[in-house]
């Protein structure tokens, strides 16, 4: 259970998330859905403990941890994976390496090249990536679509408990949303994945179907529902709430 409460963040002495409160249980799929500004992207960014916001009250409990007490990194060992809004491009970081070096210190291992090879080979045929991806560096030059599917391809090594995916479906033509959104279902089938979509396109609901759609506004959850919720917010924008 991933639960979130009363959370409420500010920036810069502004107050952003105004008291959140979530409760998300194994193996099911969320959205959080909202207008640009309403908080989105600010309660990833603080989930992942980011500096710059500021927590002025609240919990946000993994396996009856409280994250908000570790540090960031300490977050991603306990289980949580939060993916790039931006993803970044980092010329010269070849991305076979980065890989190995990230899942050997992620499960405690030190797997062969060779082996890794194989391993990483499985993960870019369930994302359709040609296997001379691997050879390629961080994100350069990448397309949207590739910059996404980087950020899922780190999920599939890390294995996380928690996986926010903060707008993956932003840049990503409709192929490559398809692909994405099948790997986090096919990933799911095999072992216990909490998955929160933060999107602000109403769309993405044609490609997962989520337990429970949230509709965030003004730094608060103002609305939870499921396809009907979805079909509102298509039909008749967010000013209706």
């Amino acid at each position: 259970m991933f639960i979130i409460k009363d959370l409420k963040v500010e920036k810069e002495s502004k107050e952003i998330l105004k008291g959140i409160n979530l409760e998300l249980k194994n193996n099911e799929i969320y959205i959080l859905m909202g207008p640009n500004g309403c908080g989105k992207s600010t309660l990833a960014k603080t989930i992942a403990g980011n500096p710059e916001y500021q927590v002025t009250s609240g919990e946000i409990i993994l396996d009856n941890m409280n994250l908000l007490e570790l540090y960031p990194e300490k977050r991603v060992e306990q289980g949580v994976f939060i993916s790039y809004q931006y993803p970044p491009e980092i010329p010269g970081l070849n991305i076979f390496q980065y890989l190995r070096t990230l899942n050997n210190k992620a499960h405690e291992t030190n797997i062969s090249p060779t082996e890794f090879s194989g391993l990483l080979d499985e993960k870019l045929e369930l994302l359709q990536l040609p296997k001379d991806f691997k050879n390629r560096y961080f994100n350069a030059g990448f397309s949207g679509g590739e910059k996404k599917k980087m950020e899922i391809l780190q999920m599939l090594l890390l294995k996380p408990k928690v996986a926010i995916l903060d707008e993956i479906d932003s840049g990503a033509d409709i192929d490559a949303l398809k692909t994405i959104t099948q790997t986090v279902a096919q990933e799911m089938e095999k072992r216990d994945l909490t998955v929160v979509f933060i999107t602000h396109y109403p769309s993405l609901l044609e490609y997962v179907k989520p337990n429970k759609l949230y509709l965030m506004k003004e730094g608060k959850v103002v609305k939870e529902g499921q396809q009907e919720l979805a079909q509102k917010i298509r039909e008749e924008g967010y000013a209706q709430f």
